[in-house]
């Protein structure tokens, strides 16, 4: 283990995941600056946008880099400020950090090391809600039926009914697919929705995953992580998910492109059935991206690990 000087005076804590040992690089923002302050009001929401500036990842980390190598395989644990950034994105060996490395993220070292101390049992279930009609039109419609033959192969129950299934807890691995949405003119994630009339609040959502192995959200912004506005913490959908039981969720911090999900899932999921751990399944699914669209960062540095990125098929 090894301190990572992120900010002058709120140090980061970076585990590596590997017996290699991670020096402890420097970053030049701090989670006080006006720069991390400023880009979190666009940012990572403006990643996924269609109009969005060119070389916009670029432009907007080039104050990210980090000025000794990382790790093959990195958690970052950090202060609340700093959990608002991406670290898939943050710039390493000229690169971003999460192009060739395996990235997690945890809410605090305690946190993870209870989770580590005695994995939660899950009642073994495998499921899924996407809540739309697969013969119709429709972003929604579309990955679930993109998805649905990796699901039937997986064993993996499928319910596309438009309210939350009542049986979801305990699972372990769920799978949400839904429209998600920040609060009117603030940045905290709010929402998710269908393509109809059911909007549902993330607290609710949130209520009915409880103490589930493994997340998975295709949801816009799913990931993000905001400083609350009077306190010393993060919230959004990923963390409130943790707040209740959850051991794992994987969700981008920015809208995501929904033509990666078949690919990307399909990968992951061969991956973790086999025993991997999560931090490296989801590393090999967004590798998996990253070959079929270009090393495009909007697709393949999208889906990220927040909470036990340690997690296997065989913890329960």
């Amino acid at each position: 283990m090894s301190t990572v000087g992120l900010a002058p005076t709120i140090p980061a804590t970076c585990v590596p995941c590997s017996p290699s040992t991670a020096a402890g690089p420097q970053s030049a923002i701090s989670p006080g600056s006006s720069f991390v302050s400023s880009r979190t009001k666009e940012f990572p929401y403006l990643y996924g946008v269609d109009k969005k500036p060119a070389n916009i990842f670029y432009t907007s980390t080039e104050k990210l880099g980090l000025s000794t190598p990382l790790a093959d395989r990195v958690v970052f644990v950090t202060d609340s400020k700093l959990q608002q950034l991406a670290f898939n994105l943050l710039w390493v060996d000229n690169d971003f950090a999460g192009r060739n490395r395996a990235i997690a993220s945890a809410p605090s070292l305690s946190w993870l090391e209870s989770a580590r101390i005695k994995p939660m049992q899950t009642n073994g279930a495998r499921k899924a809600w996407i809540s739309a009609d697969l013969d119709e039109d429709g972003t929604l419609s579309s990955i679930g039926r993109w998805l649905q033959p990796t699901f039937e192969a997986s064993n993996i129950s499928l319910d596309t009914a438009a309210a939350i299934p009542g049986d979801l807890a305990g699972s372990q691995l769920v799978v949400i697919a839904a429209h998600g949405s920040t609060a009117d003119g603030k940045p905290f994630f709010h929402q998710v929705s269908d393509e109809g009339n059911l909007k549902i609040l993330a607290s609710d959502l949130a209520d009915s995953l409880r103490n589930v192995g493994i997340v998975v959200l295709f949801v816009c912004s799913g990931g993000r992580n905001d400083k609350h506005p009077a306190a010393n913490m993060t919230i959004g959908l990923a963390r409130q998910l943790l707040d209740r039981g959850c051991c794992t969720v994987v969700a981008s911090p920015w809208p995501l492109a929904s033509a990666i999900t078949p690919r990307w899932f399909a990968a992951f999921l061969e991956s973790w059935d086999v025993g991997d751990q999560v931090i490296d399944a989801v590393f090999k699914a967004n590798q998996n991206v990253g070959r079929a669209t270009g090393w495009e960062p909007e697709t393949f540095l999208a889906l990220q690990v927040d909470g036990d990125p340690f997690r296997r098929i065989t913890d329960g």
